[in-house]
């Protein structure tokens, strides 16, 4: 779905440019609740496409398992020109580097095999000259993801997920990182998301599936480039779909899909509860008549629920500073535009709601008292 299409997210469209992007987001410089952890919550929870997200971030762990056994070349020395170029330029890691070294030194293996009575390869394949199936300028960039933690280990997966997903956890050591390793972190990608009828398969292009599987499967490439296009796709949409859903959900919202059902329920029995008050009152004639302010608790405390209800933001968790993630499971609001945003949303639904209750007990005061 198109955001512009959707009212509310039209509407408030200049406050959501002013949060964070989702490239902030997935670097994990966002605080709570705009976070990465919330979005895969979000994702997996309203959206059901958490697929998305978890490919997102296996690609990079990916390429910096990749990144990561490139330096590892330099250092030991075992690769050439291309190598050595970029360590005398200092030029930066981008996928296109990454994948011209892995290409390259994929060639400089096979050529060593043909020496050795191998079977020749083909150089136009390998050569960085050569052509790449879309390659790109991006740097990889060591995100602060799960993909590598501190300098002792360099991981597969992420832990994004709740307890009780089932995710594949690979522990590498990242002196001694092999070109096997970077074969099967790829294959597990591949048949994880890409292949027809995997366990968590995206939706894409056919044409775009049909690209990957060959070069997975018929030239046996497991550099960072396989996975680019993909990984672009998935990223916009991301961005254009489910990610600005997510900022309304959690800048315009603090309360989850039960909690404001809840309150529905609540606010209708209060509701319920305070009109009973206000017609015994009048239908036994009680006196004094001052005695129909009572009423006014009960009726404003269920427009406030249906207020609660409809805008899905509780005052009180906003007083608290809090915002649930799940049934009654929360987590604080630290982002400071979130936050003022609550707040001038709650100060709106808590007076407008005291206002409308203090207009419907007026007219059950006003009412001549009649005694059935």
């Amino acid at each position: 779905m198109n955001p512009q299409s959707d009212p509310l997210l039209r509407q408030h469209s200049a406050a959501l440019r002013s949060l964070p992007s989702l490239e902030l987001v997935l670097s994990r410089k966002t605080c709570p609740p705009v976070c990465l952890y919330n979005f895969y919550v979000y994702l997996r929870d309203v959206e059901l496409s958490e697929e998305n997200l978890d490919f997102w971030l296996d690609v990079v762990a990916h390429e910096n398992l990749c990144k990561t056994y490139c330096q590892n070349l330099i250092k030991t020395k075992a690769s050439n020109a291309p190598l050595n170029y970029l360590k005398k330029t200092n030029m930066r890691w981008t996928v296109k580097n990454v994948t011209q070294e892995l290409r390259y030194s994929t060639y400089s293996n096979s050529v060593g095999s043909e020496v050795r009575g191998g079977p020749p390869a083909d150089p136009d394949q390998f050569t960085p000259d050569g052509p790449l199936l879309g390659p790109s300028d991006m740097e990889i960039d060591m995100l602060d993801t799960a993909s590598v933690q501190g300098d002792d280990a360099v991981y597969c997966d992420h832990p994004y997920c709740t307890p009780g997903t089932n995710h594949t956890h690979f522990n590498y050591n990242p002196a001694n990182i092999t070109r096997q390793d970077l074969k099967k972190s790829a294959e597990r990608i591949y048949y994880r998301y890409i292949v027809a009828g995997a366990e968590h398969e995206l939706n894409m292009p056919e044409l775009m599936r049909l690209r990957i599987c060959r070069m997975i499967e018929m030239e046996q490439r497991d550099d960072p480039d396989v996975f680019l296009e993909a990984k672009n796709y998935v990223f916009n949409l991301m961005a254009h779909d489910a990610f600005p859903r997510f900022l309304y959900a959690r800048a315009y919202e603090n309360m989850g899909y039960t909690q404001t059902m809840l309150r529905l329920v609540v606010g209708l029995f209060s509701l319920l509860l305070g009109f009973t008050v206000e017609l015994c009152l009048i239908f036994l004639d009680m006196e004094p008549k001052a005695q129909r302010w009572f009423g006014l608790i009960p009726i404003w405390f269920g427009f406030l629920n249906l207020f609660v209800n409809q805008e899905k933001l509780c005052p009180l968790f906003t007083l608290l500073g809090v915002s649930e993630r799940g049934f009654c499971r929360f987590n604080r609001v630290r982002d400071h535009k979130v936050r003022g945003i609550h707040v001038r949303r709650a100060i709106i639904i808590a007076f407008t709601s005291l206002f409308i209750a203090v207009i419907v007990t007026l007219i059950f005061y006003l009412v001549p008292g009649h005694r059935l």
